[in-house]
């Protein structure tokens, strides 16, 4: 269950679309890029800050210890009071903070930089540097105790750090007296202000517009081509579309509009061979016809022309047939409610026993004449072979249901497929008049498949239903 939210959680985050993926990717490579290097550039923005901080300290250490050596004992506190610091105290005491213990390198090489500060490098006075990872209690006031809690705290999270340790200085002055430093890093200003969050938006911004131009450039071909490959599949007659974007996507274009060419040849080509047989079949036709109705009349001559009869109304039905295969109607949106509302009416005035279930309005992108043509035959064969057609529609998702019912004797389950064949007859089984030639379910899965859509017989204790799928999904050039 938990892996199921979680799939079904993520395909909603994740779009589906190339043209917002490629975008998600790339903002999210800049966004993990650009807080990295903030993430360093702030580790070394503290790190320069904090140099700068112990420079100062260590100067203002010394040119302190000199003005209170210059300065008379009465002077000594205001001077320390002005020193003063947030987060530098000063304070003179008979003592030295720090031990006499051994220094380590970098706190010899501090001892050495405060000597050269006074201008008596050479007196001998002893000077001492920690660099402690904790600070000292006793110089601390207690109104300040809280700004030191809060630096010991930080010191603690980045205790591997050594630019953020407290710095100890002790100079011994003249009187003997030490002059005792202690001092922590100071609070350092985010790197990421207000005018660095406007620049890196703006840096971003640049960077947007020309991913979703290059993105642009990549899927809206894509996108045109999808949409024109949807159309053919409809059986629309699709013009060469124009070849852009980069040079991969321009062979791509280059061979769907030579394959559309091809396939249009194709179809050209057998239509016109399929409709002129059936036009010459005429002249030979006509010539027996004639030859006959000179012969005497008698059982031989009626059944001659009975089968010139067939044989022309086959003629003539598969000319009607290529015409409707070769039609290039456009498509446009139709209301299919209203239409078989009309459609049930129509049957209805001509004496036909059909009834029509409103259902609620949906408008599909097809071809009108054609696809009457092939749901009027549907419904007509219905009323005539199964006594009544109830015809009903729902939607369903991105398809919509057209539902035939009759109340006839259905057709044996071995007869279902090859109703749909051309010249195939199911007078004997189900009506013994005459219904045609046998192109009329032909034509109408021809004109539904063309739709995109589906077709199926099925056998139920009231007769046959004949269900037809059509789709409702339209395609769009945008690239989202």
């Amino acid at each position: 269950m938990i892996k199921r939210f979680s799939k079904l959680r993520s395909s909603r985050l994740w779009p589906k679309s190339l043209a917002s993926q490629m975008i998600l990717v790339v903002l999210s490579g800049m966004a993990m890029a650009l807080a990295i290097s903030l993430w360093m550039a702030g580790d070394a923005h503290k790190a320069a800050v904090n140099r700068i901080n112990q420079s100062m300290l260590i100067r203002q250490s010394a040119t302190l210890a000199e003005v209170l050596e210059a300065s008379p004992a009465s002077l000594h506190r205001s001077i320390l009071k002005t020193s003063r610091r947030e987060n530098a105290f000063f304070r003179l005491s008979d003592q030295s903070l720090v031990p006499a213990d051994n220094f380590s390198p970098e706190e010899q090489m501090l001892i050495s930089r405060i000597a050269r500060y006074f201008n008596d490098p050479d007196s001998g006075r002893q000077i001492r540097v920690n660099l402690a990872s904790e600070r000292s209690e006793e110089m601390i006031p207690p109104r300040r105790a809280r700004y030191w809690e809060e630096r010991r705290r930080d010191n603690e999270y980045r205790k591997h750090r050594p630019n953020l340790l407290f710095l100890n200085v002790s100079i011994q002055l003249k009187d003997g007296q030490w002059l005792n430093m202690q001092s922590a890093t100071p609070n350092v200003m985010p790197l990421l202000a207000k005018r660095t969050a406007f620049l890196m938006g703006i840096s971003t911004l640049c960077v947007l517009i020309g991913i979703i131009f290059m993105v642009r450039r990549i899927t809206r071909p894509i996108r045109k081509l999808s949409f024109a490959s949807n159309r053919l599949g409809l059986g629309e007659k699709i013009e060469p579309l124009r070849e852009e974007g980069p040079e991969d996507i321009r062979e791509l274009i280059r061979a769907f509009n030579l394959m559309n060419e091809r396939l249009q040849r194709f179809v050209a080509d057998r239509t016109r061979m399929l409709a002129a047989l059936s036009h010459d079949l005429r002249t030979p036709i006509t010539s027996m016809r004639l030859r006959v109705e000179l012969m005497e009349p008698g059982p031989d001559a009626d059944q001659l022309l009975a089968t010139l009869d067939e044989m022309h109304q086959m003629s003539e039905a598969t000319l009607a047939f290529m015409r409707q295969a070769s039609d290039n109607e456009p498509t446009r949106p139709v209301d299919l409610d209203a239409l078989l509302d009309s459609l049930c009416e129509d049957l209805q005035d001509i004496g036909l026993n059909v009834h029509y279930q409103e259902g609620q309005e949906v408008i599909a992108h097809c071809r009108l004449v054609s696809l009457k043509r092939a749901l009027r035959n549907l419904i007509e064969n219905a009323a005539k072979y199964g006594s009544v057609a109830c015809v009903s529609m729902s939607a369903e998702q991105d398809n919509v249901r057209i539902q035939i019912q009759d109340e006839g004797d259905g057709i044996p389950d071995a007869m279902i497929e090859r109703v749909f064949e051309p010249f195939v007859r199911m007078e004997e089984s189900r009506n013994r008049e005459t219904g045609g030639i046998g192109l009329g379910m032909s034509i109408a899965r021809n004109i539904i498949h063309s739709h995109g859509g589906d077709i199926q017989l099925e056998n139920n204790d009231r007769g046959l239903l004949v269900s037809i799928w059509l789709p409702l999904a339209t395609y769009t050039n945008s690239i989202f």
